[in-house]
């Protein structure tokens, strides 16, 4: 039987982030989702511009729900945020020899698929990355830090009911679901369709959430890499230290060595180590200032 070809629609993108890290793909993610509230401008009608942004804005509420896929797609980016930077942890040799447990942060076992059953999921979590009080205890396990703080379960835990309520049950809340809200007053059979100010300030909210979960656990690698190798680790520019930098994207990003158009692969070179020795200095030089002068490390 011939495949169907799925369509898209090509679109141009200017893309500042680099999506194949972890926290870039957040970022891209994040902003994603903001620009479908940003609504351009079409005028007409006897409506000075405040009065034709509230009929746009209006007018997103009522073509629900637009507004609730808003709160799941960046629901979703932490979600996958939490996921791919455990996994990318449990993969790194450099922290296996550190820390003992750190193939537990992989929380995805991959299976073995199925010809027969094409829409079965090829994957597994073997700790639930939604149940915040498990995933805390399972990162103070591995690396001795609670990323998420506790005051933000009850809220998380409701963002993620409504995510697979957008994703499953139409946006609509099933009375089974309505109990089970600890932070938001909901009724059964409500829909989700929120106003843009509350997702704007959700979108925020789930964002520093997120930067929040990688700062947290960032601090606490470093700092134990800084222990045990001291001050020598930045000096030296030990390779341990520039892999970390490069896994959690530290100070925005490392040059990649591609030519650009008319540029001859010498200057390429040349503007590649120019700018790669100016980010790994100013990478560690944030990173002593971090754990060293602001920290609390004290080996030479």
């Amino acid at each position: 039987m011939s495949k169907v070809e799925f369509p898209t629609v090509n679109i141009s993108e200017w893309n500042p982030f680099r999506t194949s890290t972890v926290s870039g793909l957040f970022f891209y993610r994040h902003l994603q989702a903001s620009n479908l509230l940003r609504l351009p401008d079409y005028g007409g009608l006897e409506l000075n511009p405040a009065q034709r942004r509230l009929a746009l804005e209006n007018a997103v509420v009522a073509n629900k729900p637009m507004t609730a896929l808003v709160v799941f797609l960046n629901v979703v980016a932490l979600e996958d945020l939490i996921r791919n930077l455990g996994i990318q942890l449990s993969n790194s040799k450099d922290l296996q020899a550190l820390f003992s447990k750190i193939n537990e942060l992989n929380t995805t076992t991959p299976k073995v698929p199925d010809p027969n059953k094409p829409s079965k999921q090829l994957d597994k979590d073997p700790f639930s990355i939604l149940d915040y009080i498990e995933l805390n205890k399972k990162y103070y396990s591995v690396l001795g830090v609670e990323p998420i703080p506790a005051a933000e379960h009850p809220r998380l835990y409701d963002l993620s009911i409504i995510r697979h309520t957008v994703a499953h049950n139409g946006s609509v809340i099933r009375p089974i679901d309505e109990a089970r809200f600890q932070y938001y007053d909901v009724k059964a059979n409500q829909t989700i369709n929120p106003p843009i100010a509350f997702v704007n300030e959700t979108t925020n909210y789930l964002f520093n959430i997120g930067i929040a979960f990688e700062k947290n656990i960032r601090y606490q690698v470093f700092q134990t890499v800084f222990n045990k190798y001291g001050k020598d680790a930045l000096k030296t520019k030990s390779k341990i230290v520039i892999d970390l930098i490069e896994l959690f994207n530290f100070f925005g990003f490392l040059p990649q060595n591609n030519n650009a158009v008319g540029i001859t692969t010498e200057e390429q070179a040349s503007i590649y180590k120019s700018n790669y020795d100016e980010l790994i200095g100013r990478c560690f030089d944030e990173l002593y200032r971090i754990h060293f002068t602001d920290g609390v490390i004290t080996t030479n």
